[in-house]
């Protein structure tokens, strides 16, 4: 299946920040029976590439994986030679937008501001992640979609918790990139496990 199967059934992204490689597996095996099926490694992790790849090939036909933390279009085509599917940068950089979709990726850029939602889109932005999300509240998100293209989705970022997920959905928020809250990479994979749980039944309760 590809991100966009999985994006329209439930779209939440896990970003995996300090994943260690011989923990990648089991990571995302715990994640995928959860709930989560678009899962990105962020490239400030040790051995991300490796990581990355060890999913692509375990899990890519259960699950979309791909690259958070990506700022340069080196890193994308690193990326896309393993097979990743998705690039989710903390920034809106035009060339690391562009090299996404040349080479056939979803681009999920960070934008602060309508000037970077439009210079993002424009570029060919698939999805823009409002980051960080404690500076852009609802009321933020709620005055800018209405002039923003019809459909542009905005997926709230840094320091989403449960509760505030239900007032950036009523902003019209499309859905949420996760990190923190999900995962450390000292936390048990019982921790993992019950987090993840506990955010999709809260996002399918309260934002549905």
């Amino acid at each position: 299946m590809t991100f966009d199967n999985f994006y329209s059934k439930l779209p939440l992204i896990a970003i995996l920040n300090g994943l260690k490689q011989e923990k990648a597996i089991e990571t995302g095996r715990v994640l995928i029976k959860s709930g989560f099926k678009l899962i990105a490694v962020s490239l400030n992790s040790k051995n991300a590439l490796q990581s990355i790849a060890l999913m692509v090939k375990e899990y890519g036909n259960k699950a979309s994986i791909g690259a958070g933390c990506v700022l340069t279009t080196k890193q994308v085509s690193e990326v896309a030679n393993i097979g990743a599917q998705f690039i989710v940068s903390p920034n809106c950089k035009i060339e690391v937008i562009k090299q996404t979709k040349q080479l056939g990726l979803k681009s999920i850029p960070g934008i602060a501001t309508p000037s970077e939602a439009f210079n993002a889109l424009e570029y060919g932005a698939d999805i823009l992640s409002v980051f960080p999300a404690e500076l852009i509240l609802p009321v933020n998100i709620k005055a800018v979609l209405p002039v923003l293209p019809k459909n542009t989705q905005l997926l709230p970022t840094g320091g989403i918790d449960l509760n505030k997920m239900v007032p950036y959905s009523k902003a019209g928020a499309s859905g949420f990139i996760f990190g923190g809250i999900l995962f450390k990479p000292y936390y048990l994979l019982s921790q993992v496990e019950e987090n993840a749980l506990r955010i999709i039944t809260a996002y399918q309760n309260r934002c549905t």
